[in-house]
């Protein structure tokens, strides 16, 4: 791994950890990157930030975590308590600085000592510590296939927030071979349902491709993207299910007025 891929993980970590619990949106996070000179002068690709997150979460255990209520990232601190990896010791009181939590420092991760009795006692001798480098896992690769920028609508990455789907039998191979969106991750999965999570922004355009897949696609989160959607099909119900008033023809021999029904 080069320093400069671990360079920008250590950026990325220390920025969203400077935010605190209240987070920060990852338009922020663009804004901040664009001024440094790790950037080389180029905008934050959306779908390279969320593999930083994840091959954060695999080499270092510090999870980047989406509040999809405010649409902004936080470090999880209450995870990190309970890191146990001293190879993650130095970085761990790294963090601690930055978030100001009160106690939570590197000493508390180290593992608890045995007491031993005072007397007999040998002294040992004197060993030179060794130092143990920390095992860094290579990045994984993408399993998503490649999606091209035209081939879904540029609106959706304005102003993205989190949103869970679950899409059922008949489609949920097609989603998972042409994915809706660079951001699709798989959450879980059964023999019959496949539930993915999305980072775009919920246009009008992306509502009409949701109800464009019926019953075969059902949003999960958040609550008010799912009652707007609920109340467009509820609005196309209502237009098939209201009675429509009879037509009426005019009678050719004479010329009187008759209804058909």
């Amino acid at each position: 791994m080069s320093k400069k891929i671990i360079d920008r993980y250590i950026w990325l970590i220390e920025t969203v950890a400077k935010a605190g619990e209240d987070g920060i949106s990852f338009k922020d996070i663009n804004k901040r990157w664009c001024r440094t000179e790790l950037s080389g002068k180029e905008s934050y690709p959306l779908r390279t930030f969320h593999n930083h997150r994840n091959e954060i979460s695999d080499i270092f255990n510090i999870d980047i975590v989406c509040n999809p209520v405010f649409n902004t990232y936080y470090v999880d601190v209450k995870k990190l308590r309970r890191i146990r990896s001293k190879s993650n010791k130095l970085l761990l009181s790294f963090l601690a600085g930055l978030v100001g939590d009160d106690g939570f420092c590197a000493d508390e991760f180290d593992e608890p000592k045995e007491d031993v009795k005072t007397q007999n006692i040998v002294e040992p001798e004197t060993v030179e510590p060794k130092i143990i480098e920390p095992k860094i896992v290579e990045p994984k690769e993408e399993k998503l296939p490649e999606i091209a920028k035209e081939s879904y609508p540029a609106e959706w990455d304005n102003n993205p927030i989190e949103i869970q789907i679950q899409v059922y039998e008949q489609i949920k191979e097609i989603i998972k071979l042409e994915p809706i969106h660079p951001s699709q991750r798989e959450l879980s999965k059964t023999a019959k349902s496949l539930i993915i999570s999305l980072m775009i922004e919920p246009t009008e355009s992306f509502k009409q491709l949701v109800m464009s897949y019926g019953e075969q696609m059902e949003i999960i989160s958040p609550n008010s993207l799912r009652k707007e959607i609920t109340d467009m099909f509820g609005s196309a119900v209502k237009r098939y299910t209201e009675t429509k008033p009879a037509k009426k023809k005019k009678d050719e021999k004479n010329d009187g007025i008759i209804e058909l029904w």
